[in-house]
């Protein structure tokens, strides 16, 4: 509660304490968002709007730099742009938020993935490219930072919210940060030159130019007959598209988590995934990790995301703290060993304690709980189409089923409703 009242305290821009009330909305929001985004910080992707996500992470970041009130943003900022190279793959957190962030500007369509992709490195070479940053081999804070603020610039454009001007802005930032055309954009916002004044309120639209008034004369000559009158087009005030999350175009999609698979179910899930290019995310134990390290490679290599319950399947609301600690250790250190990268989720079937959620957020896990979890039924048949109900049904959600399954079977009934599957991290990026 003390770290909510010091947060309260906080202002954004010079303005009052209102960005950091649950539900405000507002680019102070959006851009305190995006940059807890880019150093790691698990606040899911930039809405803009206030909510105990946001305020939680930002609170963790209070605590590690210990930022006077009023500070905060103003902190964060110069934290993401004095961030040294990155001149190893990103992994983690880093990475949803990055792919989240550059979606949004329209730089990339997938895969979502918790490491750098080749897709994503093709994507932030063109932002840097759009951004006119010198190439360099590796990632630098500089560009982390203007992709936050070009995020948290789309956002606010998105729902037309007041901004004013930035030291900095550019009227060609702006406008492709925005996702409008620079003429129009140019027109609403008239300034000398590319640049706007420090504090200038910007106006979220484009305006058609002026028409051309003909000079009156006495006799007016006849078209030509070969010459074609171009039909007038009314200019679009926006190009942005309705939104309704990154995988909105996509339906019926939803994601499904296998738990502590036996071996013969996961060599099941494998041999199915390999003949129908399907890719599902599974959830294991840390000890399961470890004595299955061939079927973890396999799952690995056909793409099925590796999230973690904990080592030994303890309930983790049953132990003390340092035995959460030690779980969640312990299974990281377990699935990493197996298959190269350590977990990013963490799957819990109900809401996590302050402990677990605490101890999780250190750990740079995310936590994920499911809408629907499937249990053993009488038959596999059935536990099979309770499954595809329960995936069609529950769009941009989690389903869990901890009972053997027909994969193949499955997988048939699920491509005759051109189903997709999601990750969680495609998850994720849409809450």
């Amino acid at each position: 509660m003390h770290v909510l009242l010091s947060l309260a305290l906080v202002s954004s821009a010079g303005n009052s304490a209102q960005p950091w009330q649950l539900g405000a909305s507002g680019y102070a929001v959006a851009k305190t968002q995006a940059d807890l985004g880019m150093l790691g910080y698990d606040v899911g992707p930039v809405t803009g709007v206030m909510n105990e996500r946001t305020l939680s992470q930002a609170a963790r970041f209070e605590a590690a730099f210990g930022v006077s009130p009023g500070a905060l943003d103003a902190r964060l900022a110069t934290t993401v742009r004095s961030m040294g190279a990155v001149t190893g793959p990103l992994q983690g957190p880093v990475v949803l938020a990055l792919e989240s962030d550059l979606a949004q500007l329209g730089l990339y369509a997938g895969p979502y993935a918790t490491r750098e992709t080749p897709a994503l490195s093709q994507a932030l070479e063109q932002a840097r490219q759009n951004l006119g940053l010198p190439a360099t081999a590796s990632i630098s804070g500089t560009l982390l930072s203007a992709i936050a603020e070009a995020t948290a610039i789309r956002v606010t454009a998105r729902h037309d919210w007041t901004y004013r001007a930035q030291p900095g802005d550019t009227l060609s930032f702006l406008a492709w940060a925005a996702g409008l055309p620079l003429a129009g954009f140019e027109r609403a916002n008239p300034s000398p030159g590319n640049r706007v004044q420090v504090g200038q309120l910007i106006r979220w639209e484009v305006l058609a130019p002026p028409p051309v008034v003909p000079k009156k004369t006495k006799t007016t000559p006849p078209a030509s007959r070969t010459q074609k009158s171009s039909p007038s087009r009314p200019i679009s005030t926006s190009t942005l598209p309705p939104v309704t999350g990154v995988l909105a175009n996509l339906k019926p999609v939803s994601d499904l988590v296998v738990m502590n698979p036996t071996s013969k179910e996961a060599s099941a899930l494998i041999a199915a995934e390999d003949s129908s290019h399907e890719a599902v995310d599974v959830d294991v134990a840390g000890e399961w990790a470890v004595t299955h390290p061939q079927l973890m490679n396999a799952l690995k290599a056909l793409g099925n995301e590796i999230a973690i319950s904990g080592y030994t399947g303890a309930n983790l609301d049953a132990l003390p703290r340092w035995g959460i600690a030690q779980e969640l250790s312990w299974a990281q250190r377990a699935v990493a060993a197996e298959v190269g990268t350590p977990p990013t989720y963490l799957i819990l079937a109900h809401r996590p304690t302050p402990s677990v959620r605490a101890l999780a957020s250190r750990d740079n896990l995310i936590i994920m709980t499911p809408s629907v979890v499937i249990l053993s039924s009488h038959s596999t048949r059935r536990t099979t189409a309770q499954v595809a109900a329960a995936l069609l049904t529950h769009p941009n959600q989690i389903v869990v089923v901890n009972a053997p399954v027909r994969w193949r079977e499955l997988f048939r009934e699920l491509r005759r409703h051109h189903f997709v599957f999601e990750t969680l991290g495609q998850v994720w990026a849409s809450e």
